[in-house]
């Protein structure tokens, strides 16, 4: 049974939905973009607001730590060990988020109708393949490859260059590989990034945990190298998507002179 914003045309693919998503659905992403936004400028504040990095990679640096934008929300002599957080800045953050997030939330409102059109053709490109899943069987293999990776781990010399490379070429790591085989949907790589990342992500609180460093403070690491990395290219990679569907569209389309295509894959 289709959702009340989910529904059909005769003359489109039988298996294809045209998407109807509501203003409140819009809204939600935008909010998530606003998240996704703030997230990405406190990870990289830690660069700008920390007189040293060398904690990360496991060096015993005496200079202070420190996150947060627009304020201060954590600083390692505040009391890292204690899970120190400082409530304001984090409430202005977070303020701040809904703020950026509800305009694009209203900007995503506005071209609502383009932007169910191009879902509509987005939905109807992985109605074409490989329908993927994810599953409680997908959940366990990608814990044994994340486990067995870091069995190889154990077994070799802990270098400090090898975490400093996956902090800083994790996330290029993953997209090259997911982009490798070709005519895949954005559905199957993003099945191909999910247990990889895990594995990853292994490896490094493995390497971590071997040259000394604390658990909270590799996931740390993970966190402000990752996340600007992974949200630049969900940015670009979503833009470049958006920008060639809304292309492809037959109002936009008719206007160049340029035949339709539905099941070009990513």
């Amino acid at each position: 049974m289709m959702s009340s914003n989910q529904k059909t045309q005769p003359n489109q693919h039988p298996n294809a939905l045209i998407r109807d998503d509501s203003a409140l659905s819009w809204m939600v992403r935008g909010l998530l973009l606003g998240v996704l936004i703030i997230g990405t400028a406190n990870a990289l504040s830690f660069f700008f607001r920390s007189q040293g990095w060398g904690g990360l990679l496991g060096k015993l640096d005496p200079h202070d730590e420190a996150i947060g934008f627009p304020l201060t929300i954590w600083r390692e002599s505040g009391g890292y060990g204690a899970h120190h957080l400082n409530v304001l800045p984090f409430i202005v953050c977070l303020a701040l988020a809904v703020v950026l997030g509800s305009i694009a939330g209203v900007i995503a409102i506005a071209n609502r109708h383009t932007l169910n059109q191009i879902m509509t053709r987005l939905v109807s490109q992985s109605h074409h393949d490989l329908k993927i899943q994810f599953s409680l069987r997908g959940l366990l293999i990608a814990t044994v490859l994340a486990a067995l990776a870091a069995a190889i781990v154990k077994t070799l010399t802990p270098r400090v260059e090898l975490l400093a490379g996956i902090y800083a070429l994790g996330p290029i790591a993953l997209i090259a590989i997911a982009f490798i085989p070709r005519q895949l949907n954005w559905q199957q790589r993003v099945a191909i990034l999910t247990p990889l990342t895990f594995v990853m992500i292994a490896i490094a609180i493995t390497l971590g945990i071997r040259l000394g460093i604390e658990f909270d403070k590799v996931l740390m690491g993970i966190f402000i190298c990752w996340t600007p990395q992974t949200a630049i290219a969900a940015v670009a990679l979503s833009g470049w998507i958006m920008i060639r569907e809304y292309r492809a569209l037959p109002d936009h389309a008719a206007k160049l002179g340029e035949p339709l295509d539905l099941d070009h894959p990513l």
